[in-house]
């Protein structure tokens, strides 16, 4: 009798050592799980991020591109308003000059 109570308090010691080197590796488990998902979440973000920035790039590209071509545009109208100011000019200032002295 004596015996089995022994081995009984054997299997009961040995059950708790398993039940505690489970519960530690399942505590090890977490804390490698957690420490993968920190990490995963890092790249994803700095992917992110990289995506973002990508993006960003292009939109500011194609906008300057916008904004030159506007610019060129724009440059183009002043100088076709200029060749054409500087053509009538010589009849305006003596237009002017005429109506100013009255010289008709």
């Amino acid at each position: 009798m004596e015996k089995v109570i022994k081995e009984i308090i054997d299997i009961d010691k040995k059950a708790l050592k398993i039940k505690k080197d489970t519960e530690k590796i399942i505590k090890e488990n977490e804390k490698n799980l957690k420490n993968k998902f920190k990490e995963i979440e890092l790249e994803e973000m700095k992917k992110a991020e990289n995506i973002g920035n990508t993006k960003y790039e292009e939109i500011i590209n194609k906008a300057k591109i916008k904004v030159d071509n506007i610019n060129k545009l724009e440059n183009k109208k002043i100088k076709n308003i200029e060749n054409i100011f500087n053509s009538k000019k010589e009849f305006i200032e003596k237009r002017a000059f005429k109506e100013i002295f009255n010289l008709d």
